[in-house]
């Protein structure tokens, strides 16, 4: 199929948690998307209320994500559905994909730590060989991707993997809208979804870590004498500034650090003491558990 412009495209999220609400901000902070496009079920009203004020529609079923649009608009373009629950949730059916039986299309999109594509497509009951459910009833596409609460503010990181087909220029127009679709809520990264778990721990869980290195150095500048205020806004331009160092000039972390580092200085003599604290392998012990956790969701169930 040819896919549509994103604004044109109507787009639902099943669950109305944390990250559901990180990216229809994005979405719709970014200009790419209005709130009026956004859909959002939730089986309580306590999470709905924040996504009817950025003006978006909130329903208590999940299967009627679109069912308030007009007669002409109901049918006419690609629908995208967010599946924004918990893995444990997802046990249980969550979106019966017969309701969207009228559509031209719809692409349903997990967001769910470890889930693979293989369970989704099942619990969703779609044809994993042509991702389609009924040949006269339109096409289901399935994505899985990862991302980060950092799409808020524009400058999230979403890994992403899909179901492929034997058409190679079929899975390359679904990647390139992919691609369209996520980029307005910061880098969008291709990944195997074997992979998919590294992304979770790296990124998804990764952002915490990110916070809590932010929270230390403040913590620091407060015992040095600086107000909180202070100390936090300078950890995190600094933490910022140096994210974005690395990502405009292209060199490796530690050359950036050692043009840092002068002989005898401030810096190396801290570069000292995170390292007898086990800076490093401490960092890397919770990239890997948040790794290990998520693939534990991917276990059979």
């Amino acid at each position: 199929m040819n896919y549509p412009a994103i604004n044109e495209c109507h787009i639902g999220f099943v669950g109305a948690g944390t990250m559901a609400y990180a990216m229809a901000s994005g979405f719709v902070s970014s200009g790419a998307v209005k709130a009026s496009q956004l859909s959002v079920s939730a089986p309580s009203n306590r999470n709905l209320k924040r996504f009817e004020a950025l003006g978006c529609h909130v329903t208590n079923n999940n299967n009627d994500l679109f069912s308030h649009l007009s007669a002409p608009m109901r049918h006419k373009t690609l629908k995208i559905i967010f599946l924004c629950v918990k893995p444990l949730v997802f046990k249980q059916p969550v979106l019966d994909m017969n309701a969207y039986a009228k559509e031209p299309a719809v692409l349903v999109v997990s967001v769910m730590a470890g889930v693979n594509l293989e369970t989704i497509v099942r619990r969703l009951e779609v044809d994993p060989a042509d991702c389609t459910r009924n040949p006269d009833k339109g096409q289901i596409f399935v994505a899985r991707i990862m991302p980060n609460t950092a799409c808020a503010v524009n400058a999230g990181v979403c890994g992403v993997s899909y179901v492929t087909t034997g058409a190679r220029d079929y899975s390359q127009r679904l990647k390139a809208f992919l691609s369209v679709l996520l980029t307005p809520l910061g880098v969008c990264e291709f990944v195997d979804e074997k992979q998919m778990d590294a992304v979770c721990g790296l990124s998804g869980s990764g952002i915490a870590f990110v916070y809590t290195l932010i929270h230390a150095m403040a913590d620091g500048g407060l015992k040095m004498g600086l107000p909180r205020t202070v100390a936090t806004n300078i950890a995190a331009q600094t933490v910022l500034g140096a994210a974005l160092m690395v990502q405009k000039t292209g060199q490796n972390p530690i050359a950036l650090r050692d043009d840092v580092a002068s002989p005898g200085g401030t810096t190396i003599h801290g570069l000292h003491a995170l390292a007898k604290g086990g800076f490093d392998a401490v960092v890397m012990d919770a990239v890997e558990s948040a790794t290990k956790r998520s693939q534990e969701f991917s276990q059979p169930y």
